[in-house]
């Protein structure tokens, strides 16, 4: 202070920093007597107390779940186990043992889910199902060319959710999702599968019924998947992608048949009609407006019809519209939209032999003038019959359906084709006329069983006014033994207005012994006409007691 009381200034003036606490300043002595209370010195700082630190490390510390890998190995818990904590200082309590790893996850740890198991015993059936299908495919004497076209997306589609399945089968979120497309794909292929029956070869027309078996077995364990990711989702791209592989199959047989036609412009027709609809119902699919369906439906029946009625031109085609239609079915109904029109079943028979009437009853007309003697006598009347009873679908599906199966019955008959027997016939005129008995079969579910005894009742009718016809033509004196016939017209007339099988009976031995007369008289077309009428009537007797269902 003496020699420098003024320090002198460099640099910048700073301010010295004030201590943060009384450790290292001058203190005043300690008199204990006098100043019991110690002066503090040091700094103060906060320190946790609780059950971690002060209590045991083998206890909880809260009430979330705990994996047994954050406890010490001391406590011998299972690192790979979930245990629970019912507060601060409980001891933790086993809930399970994780069959993957125990995630630290916030509030509670969970075990991380593995369905492995459960999505490799889905996939094992899944194997099987593909493998059945690959057998049919093989066997097309035995399945039918059907299989080439329904299998191989079905196939494509299991055996990629299959992959996606197992790889996510310890991601939940994404496999809850996979399974529940799954399944739904597989109740519409299910649906879609027993639906293209008929279309199978009739002599192996349940070839099929072990594969959809296993479609249904698989469906439950598609369930445990689901149950084991925790999830209930779904969407339907599934039967989406198989409504469009079906859709590309079918008008890709359009296309093969278009270009070998020598009716071209009536396959181009059919073609066209074909795209039209698709559009149709992808539009509904897109704008959620399914006002369009009931018209669509009716369409797509006209087209199956139209394609089944004509076997010469368009082959095997109308299977591969019937996949189509069958999977848009399952494909709108999976994503809500009303059906009820879209897919009535019974209207959609009605439609499909009106499409059919046209080519059909050409056919037919032809083969029965094509019949010796009689036929030309019978084939007009045939005709306006069928005519009528298709004409008369169009006030409920089932009206005359089935009197259009007893009368082609009785065609098939006259002409020779024993139903049930379009696979080993190569003549595309009968497979036309079998591919339309098929229909009208198929859809007596539909009601109109019992009238397959009407339409044979039709034919009976048709053959005795020929048989009428011819003998009110025969010339002196072969007229006089054709007399006794008159008598027994009537009686026959009478029987079968009556619908009794025991009057039936009676006018068939009655009109029987006529025609031995006749037959030894005359001879030619009216003893061929009366000889077929005598079994027919016998057989609708034997229709109208025994079994309606059966076609006479």
């Amino acid at each position: 202070p003496e020699n420098d009381p003024i320090p002198a200034s460099t640099g910048s003036l700073t301010t010295p920093a004030i201590p943060t606490s009384t450790e290292g300043l001058l203190q005043p002595p300690v008199d204990p007597e006098n100043d019991p209370v110690p002066v503090l010195t040091g700094s103060f700082s906060a320190q946790a107390v609780g059950p971690a630190t002060c209590g045991d490390p083998c206890k909880c510390t809260d009430g979330y779940k705990k994996c047994g890998s954050v406890f010490p190995p001391s406590c011998n818990l299972e690192a790979k186990s979930l245990y629970s904590c019912s507060g601060s200082g409980a001891t933790p309590s086993k809930l399970e043992a994780c069959t993957a790893e125990c995630e630290h996850t916030s509030p509670d740890h969970q075990c991380k889910l593995d369905c492995t198991p459960q999505v490799k015993t889905m996939s094992a059936e899944i194997d099987t199902i593909i493998n059945q299908m690959n057998l049919l495919m093989k066997d097309t004497a035995t399945s039918g060319n059907i299989t080439l076209l329904a299998y191989p997306p079905l196939i494509k589609i299991l055996e990629e959710a299959k992959a996606d399945m197992l790889a996510d089968a310890m991601r939940p979120e994404k496999l809850s999702l996979e399974a529940g497309t799954l399944r739904n794909t597989i109740v519409g292929a299910s649906s879609v599968m027993v639906a293209i029956q008929p279309l199978f070869p009739k002599k192996n027309v349940n070839a099929s019924l072990p594969l959809i078996q296993e479609l249904e077995k698989l469906i439950p364990l598609i369930d445990s998947v689901i149950a084991c990711s925790g999830g209930n989702q779904s969407d339907c791209s599934g039967i989406i992608q198989l409504l469009k592989d079906y859709n590309d199959a079918a008008v890709k047989r359009i296309s093969e048949i278009e270009k070998t036609s020598p009716n071209s412009t009536a396959v181009q027709a059919i073609a066209q009609k074909f795209q039209n609809v698709t559009d149709t119902i992808n539009k509904v699919f897109d704008t959620r407006d399914d006002s369009t369906l009931p018209a669509a439906g009716k369409t797509l029946n006209e087209i199956i019809g139209t394609m089944s009625g004509d076997f010469n031109v368009y082959s095997d085609a109308p299977d591969g519209v019937n996949l189509y239609y069958e999977a848009a079915k399952e494909a709108l109904k999976c994503e809500g939209f009303n059906i009820t029109e879209f897919a009535d079943k019974c209207a959609g028979y009605g439609y499909q032999m009106q499409g059919a009437l046209d080519n059909i009853l050409k056919y037919i007309q032809d083969l029965l003038n094509n019949v010796p003697i009689f036929g030309p006598l019978v084939a007009q009347p045939i005709i306006d019959a069928l005519r009528e009873a298709v004409g008369s679908i169009q006030d409920g599906a089932g009206t005359g359906i089935g009197k259009i199966a007893g009368i082609l019955v009785g065609v098939l008959q006259l002409v020779g084709i024993a139903p049930g027997t379009e696979d080993e016939t190569s003549d595309p005129v009968k497979k036309s006329i079998l591919a339309f008995l098929g229909i009208a079969n198929v859809a007596g579910e539909c009601g109109g069983k019992d009238d397959k005894c009407m339409g044979a009742i039709e034919i009976a009718r048709i053959l005795l006014q020929a048989a009428v016809n011819i003998v009110a033509k025969l010339p002196f004196p072969l007229s006089l033994a054709a007399g006794p016939l008159g008598i027994v017209v009537d009686q026959v007339a009478k029987a079968l207005d009556s619908g009794s099988s025991a009057l039936l009976q009676t006018a068939a031995a009655a009109l029987k012994l006529a025609a031995g007369g006749i037959n030894l008289t005359t001879g030619g077309a009216t003893t061929n006409i009366l000889n077929t009428l005598v079994t027919g009537l016998e057989e609708i007797a034997n229709c109208l007691t025994v079994d309606k269902g059966t076609p006479p």
